[in-house]
């Protein structure tokens, strides 16, 4: 059957045919007319040839862009990968700097002072890190109203060889006459006399009351409570109009002496230490036990004074005083 189509319509319509856009009647119609009209046949093969090219267009075009997203994103990933990596190198080398160059600061139980020269404003001391694996990287020292405060920094060596020295010297000159040097805020010289660490440390653990344990617990380790004949196994403060002391409870070691008078003697000198650093305190109580029978021995302030031959809390007023005494005490005989 011909189609009834004019060639104009048709023509009209095969825009829409060609991108199938039009219904399923209609295109039989369209495609009966072309199968009649070579003119119009033509027409649609050059509709579809022109969209076959505008088709490869846009996907050439698609295709470049993709390509040129992709040259980007890949510059892209090659500078952040780049910059990552400079980022890493940087921390690696900045930890590197900061642990095998600069080091980090250390306290006095880890370098200790070996010896000091400290005169009118020059102060020459020699630390000794006791460990050649160990080696001082730089000193800081902050001067004020001739106070010095020392600070020592260290780091691990990368090699170890037998020519390391442990020993190195901090030497400088200040614009003023040096009254008091601190390593690691702890007194280590005071108006021309060297304190030794034991001094210093007792001296910061100094306390007005016994009403902090943790602190009290403390000041027992640095002093030493205790000896060979005995230990503390509890304590308990007494507090009443009368006096302000402590009770210690101890048990023996093992290793008993045959007189009281040597357990006593260490008593005492515990009891010495314990009145100077404790600005209350005035009277120490001890409770031990020796052929099985418990013992009781009281040392006050006034017994500490008259053995030091003055007030045995002036000892406590600073390093220098307290290392006068424990020198008296464990190195001169004083009773």
């Amino acid at each position: 059957m011909k189609s009834n189509l004019k060639c104009e319509i048709v023509r009209d319509l095969l825009p829409l045919y060609v991108d199938n856009l039009t219904c399923e009647v209609t295109n039989k119609e369209i495609e009966k007319h072309l199968g009649e009209c070579e003119e119009c046949k033509g027409v649609e093969n050059m509709m579809r040839n022109e969209l076959i090219n505008e088709q490869k267009v846009v996907l050439e075009k698609e295709v470049d862009y993709l390509k040129k997203v992709k040259v980007v994103n890949k510059k892209k990933n090659i500078i952040t990968i780049g910059i990552s990596a400079l980022i890493i190198i940087s921390i690696c080398i900045a930890l590197f700097i900061n642990t095998y160059v600069i080091g980090e600061e250390v306290k006095n139980e880890e370098v200790f002072v070996y010896k000091m020269d400290i005169k009118d404003n020059k102060v020459n001391v020699v630390f000794n890190t006791g460990d050649d694996g160990i080696k001082i990287t730089k000193f800081d020292a902050e001067e004020e109203n001739g106070v010095v405060n020392i600070k020592v920094f260290t780091a691990p060596r990368l090699v170890v060889k037998k020519s390391d020295d442990c020993l190195v010297e901090y030497k400088e000159e200040f614009d003023c006459t040096i009254k008091k040097v601190y390593f690691d805020k702890f007194l280590i010289y005071e108006n021309g006399e060297d304190i030794i660490p034991i001094a210093s440390e007792m001296f910061n653990a100094k306390l007005e009351d016994l009403s902090d344990k943790k602190k009290l617990d403390e000041l027992e380790r640095i002093l030493g409570v205790g000896s060979a004949y005995y230990e503390v196994e509890d304590s308990e403060v007494i507090d009443n109009e009368e006096t302000y002391g402590i009770k210690y409870y101890t048990r023996d070691t093992g290793i008993m002496p045959q007189e009281d008078e040597e357990i006593k003697h260490d008593m005492k000198l515990d009891s010495y230490m314990l009145l100077a650093c404790v600005e209350k305190l005035d009277v120490v109580y001890w409770e031990y036990e020796k052929d099985g029978e418990v013992k009781q021995y009281m040392v006050t302030k006034e017994d500490a004074d008259e053995a030091m031959q003055g007030d045995i809390k002036e000892y406590g007023i600073s390093a220098g005083n307290i290392q006068k005494l424990y020198d008296g005490l464990y190195f001169d005989g004083v009773e």
